[in-house]
């Protein structure tokens, strides 16, 4: 297996950093700006990071309550489980992308701003897919939503939806350009 060729693709990055004169390795890729001053790229940030901080709020504190009789579904469980792997999934995105000062390199561009749009919609429509399984066992169940308990776990998927939402507009109007 040590002979095996390794895929041409992996680590490919790796192409993009060259010994200088010295024997540091510098970066010699594509690098990537965010289009604006920043202030720009700052509010930009801060409202980004605002939402998805709402919407991973909306996803866990709900579950922090006492279960009621909706929780104990393994119908509801699944859509919350992919809910809260697509919320981490733009938040490790999102703070990789912040960590980087004015420029981003073309492998961390590529893993963070091409990616957010699609991981926030996927938190979203997750979200709106919890919402859907609650309310579902609602009705099957024909329980009455007569406790706070079970008004924030039909609250929460909702309000992640509409901040998953307001993050996939958000991030989609950002501007990125390449540096030369």
């Amino acid at each position: 297996m040590a002979n095996r060729p390794r895929r041409p693709y992996r680590r490919a990055y790796l192409n993009d950093f060259q010994k200088d004169a010295i024997g540091n390795y510098v970066y010699t890729g594509k690098l990537y700006a965010f289009c604006g001053d920043k202030k720009q790229k700052r509010t930009y940030v801060l409202r980004t990071l605002i939402l998805w901080g709402i919407a991973l709020a909306s996803t866990v504190v709900p579950e922090l309550f006492e279960p009621v009789e909706m929780s104990r579904s393994a119908f509801l469980l699944l859509p919350w489980l992919m809910q809260l792997i697509f919320i981490a999934l733009t938040g490790w995105s999102l703070l990789r992308m912040t960590v980087h000062d004015d420029e981003l390199r073309e492998y961390v561009y590529k893993a963070t701003v091409e990616k957010l749009p699609r991981r926030s919609m996927a938190s979203a429509i997750t979200s709106l897919l919890t919402l859907l399984f609650a309310v579902g066992i609602l009705l099957v169940k024909q329980i009455v939503p007569d406790s706070f308990d079970t008004w924030v776990r039909l609250i929460g998927p909702l309000v992640s939806a509409v901040s998953s939402t307001l993050l996939f507009f958000s991030v989609k109007g950002g501007k990125w350009e390449e540096k030369h």
